[in-house]
């Protein structure tokens, strides 16, 4: 059938209808949930479907046109939902911290009872960063509750007026554009912006692709080389990310302390290890995502320079050898 045809436009409208519903009470009931009790999990949930309801009525826009009625009922969400994102970030950047320090940790603790000395301090130091942080994410905790009391109603509001935007939705669905154009074309820009990627504006280049990786995840159902852009840019996202985590960490472990201990150093030494990783990552999928829909192969399948895969359960010992 042609996908251009009544029918096939019909069938999609009905498709995006069906998502749209589906992941806005997924939302609704996360928001609820988090409101109640912002576990590690109900965190991080919520953060991704709103990040995802971001991106696609941020599409939709593009699609309906800023003037349309649609996008100023989107228009208000967005910002609300901006405002939420910002409020889970803290919490959900303290879990993911803690996380890497309990792999850290029992990567140290691994040692087949042979515990040498930095060993043994970087554990205890670990622990005590583990303490202060557990502290920082109580009161981020009760800050995100509060935000949620005090925007809740708003969000849902606006969250039922979205609802109908999308059951009122009669426009066919774009085909003059194919989504990976759209996708290839939106992440040319962002390269273009970041011709040399370094440690000062890796972070920043994450946080501007994540956005472009979402909106190749709702085009990926009906154009499969979008999946494989979003799978690109996923996997660059992931490497930044274990990168700017590991230096957060060094740098608060850092300036908890006047001098250089051994947690501090071992810190900087994953930091140097993921920052490697990430450009070289980075170098290989751009290339990758501006060359998708040109041919037919994937380049991210080609040999090409090979990062080193390294984690915190892999060097946590090997980084020590330094400090012995």
């Amino acid at each position: 059938m042609n996908s251009g045809s009544p029918d096939s436009n019909g069938h999609l409208r009905t498709l995006r209808r069906s998502r749209d519903q589906h992941r806005l009470e997924e939302w609704r009931q996360l928001l609820e949930r988090c409101g109640r009790k912002p576990t590690r999990k109900r965190v991080h949930a919520l953060r991704v479907v709103t990040l995802r309801i971001l991106a696609q009525l941020e599409n939709r826009i593009a699609e309906q046109g800023k003037d349309s009625a649609e996008a100023f009922v989107a228009g208000r969400w967005i910002k609300l939902g901006e405002n939420l994102r910002q409020a889970l970030g803290p919490v959900r950047e303290a879990d993911v911290w803690l996380d890497n320090l309990n792999a850290l940790r029992r990567s140290l603790a691994d040692t087949n009872g042979n515990r040498v000395r930095s060993n043994k301090a970087c554990i205890r130091q670990i622990d005590e960063l583990k303490g202060r942080l557990l502290e920082k994410r109580r009161l981020w905790e009760k800050e995100l509750v509060s935000e949620i009391e005090s925007r809740r109603s708003k969000l849902e509001s606006s969250a039922e007026k979205i609802d109908l935007a999308a059951h009122a939705e009669t426009g066919a669905v774009s085909q003059s554009v194919s989504g990976v154009s759209r996708i290839r074309e939106q992440f040319a820009g962002i390269a273009k912006e970041f011709p040399s990627l370094d440690a000062g504006n890796l972070h920043e280049f994450r946080k501007r692709i994540k956005k472009v990786r979402y909106m190749a995840e709702i085009f990926a159902g009906r154009e499969p080389e979008a999946g494989r852009q979003a799978s690109s840019i996923r996997k660059m996202q992931s490497a930044i990310g274990e990168w700017h985590d590991w230096q957060a960490l060094a740098k608060r472990e850092g300036h908890a302390h006047c001098k250089r201990e051994e947690l501090t150093e071992l810190l900087e030494t994953l930091a140097a290890e993921a920052l490697d990783k990430a450009l070289a990552v980075c170098e290989r999928l751009t290339a990758s995502v501006l060359k998708s829909g040109n041919d037919s192969h994937d380049s991210a399948t080609v040999p090409a320079k090979k990062p080193p895969a390294r984690s915190a359960e892999s060097i946590g010992s090997l980084a020590l050898e330094n400090l012995a």
